[in-house]
Formats: structure tokens, C-alpha cells, sequence
């Protein structure tokens, strides 16, 4: 629609082929397993600064601030409401199992090197799987400690973790942006709507 892509449009909405990412947990998880909640602490303190770097766009501050404070009040650790504290994960050995979106993993591998290289010594084990199946393994399976998703968790998703007495916290990280490219050997499109493009790729049988 003539929007190119960057941080403010997509922050906006006015960039129409953005989507969130996000990871999700639970208060069990990040109040039993310490290595999976500094990782999360670690992430939510740095994304802002790497995520450009890794090939996303930032979140604001106050999308932000609102994973930080979920973290928060889901993490047991002594903090008031709205104050963020970033802790020291040096040392801190363990195992955490990340596993979803194809598009999320490069965030959590970048993050994993970088909090190893700032002393993390716990195993991250990290698998793309895409989203739908992270989901199932964390609300069903219950075999991961974070799910990752380029999208938001569904009402079914929502409820299958519900009915294993799972309350999934969801935590925004990120932003990514799509692009539709077209072959250099198509000689015809060079205009394509948002309304054109969901016919070429559910109901349309022919260009013209």
C-alpha cells in the first residue's frame, strides 16, 4: 500500500504486513525453573537493543514495559509493581527448553549467545518447530518451559493450557514485518493490493 516498513509503521499500524512476537510461560515454570526466568529477565532487559541487529523491529516502551511487568508479577522475585531489575545471570546453571516459531528462533538463539557470553552457564535447548506445535507442547505436552510464537495463542490453544492448570503469561518481544517479493520473470504484476494479495493466495484460480 506505498508504507514502507520501519520501526514507527509498524509500531503505528499503519505498515499492514506486521505481526508480534512473543514468547510465552507460565508462573510455575518461571517461579521453579530459575534458569528459564533469568534467561526471560535477561531477554526483556536487551531485546530492544539486539532485535535491530537480529532483523526485527523494537517494541515501544510501553509494549515493552508491559512484559516487564508481567514478568514481574509472575516471577516471585522481591520487586515492587512497575520496577524492572536486571539480574546477573553469571553463574547460574540448569536447562531450559524453548521450542515454536521458525521466526522467533533466530531471536532466541541470538539472546542464548549472549547471555552465555555474559557467564549463563545453564543448557538453552532450542528447537523450530513452528508455532501451533510449540504451543501444543507447552499447553499439552507440558515438555518446554517457553513457547515461542510469531502470533498471538489462540482461544483453543488458550484453553487446552487451562484445562492442564496451566495460566499462560504472554510476553511481547519483538516485531516482525513481512515482504511479499514477485519473480523477476513476472512481467504483469506491479501493483498488488492487501485485498488482491489474500485472493492470489486463497481463492483466485488465474491472474487476471
Amino acid at each position: 500500500e506505498g508504507v514502507t516498513p520501519s520501526a514507527e509503521t509498524v509500531s503505528d499500524s499503519s505498515y499492514p504486513m506486521a505481526r508480534p512476537l512473543y514468547l510465552y510461560t507460565s508462573e510455575e515454570i518461571l517461579q521453579n525453573n530459575q534458569a528459564a526466568s533469568i534467561y526471560l529477565n535477561y531477554l526483556l532487559t536487551h531485546i530492544n537493543d539486539e532485535i535491530d541487529d537480529i532483523g526485527y523491529f523494537p517494541l515501544s516502551q510501553e509494549a515493552l514495559s508491559a512484559s516487564q511487568v508481567a514478568w514481574v508479577q509472575n516471577s516471585g522475585f522481591d520487586l515492587q509493581p512497575g520496577q524492572w531489575a536486571a539480574i546477573d545471570p553469571s553463574g547460574l546453571t540448569g536447562n531450559v527448553t524453548i521450542a515454536g516459531s521458525s521466526t522467533v528462533f533466530p531471536v532466541t538463539a541470538y539472546m542464548s549467545n549472549q547471555i552465555a557470553a555474559a557467564g549463563f552457564a545453564a543448557n538453552v535447548n532450542l528447537q523450530s518447530v513452528g508455532s501451533t506445535a510449540g504451543l501444543e507442547m507447552f499447553c499439552v505436552d507440558e515438555s518446554i518451559d517457553i513457547a515461542a510464537a510469531s502470533r498471538p495463542i489462540q482461544p483453543g490453544e488458550y484453553e487446552a493450557c487451562r484445562d492442564n492448570f496451566i495460566q499462560p503469561i504472554e510476553l511481547q518481544i519483538g516485531t516482525d514485518a513481512l515482504t511479499v517479493v514477485v519473480s523477476r520473470e513476472n512481467s504483469f504484476l506491479e501493483n498488488v493490493t492487501v485485498d488482491e494479495l489474500k485472493q492470489i493466495f486463497t481463492t483466485a484460480v488465474s491472474w487476471s
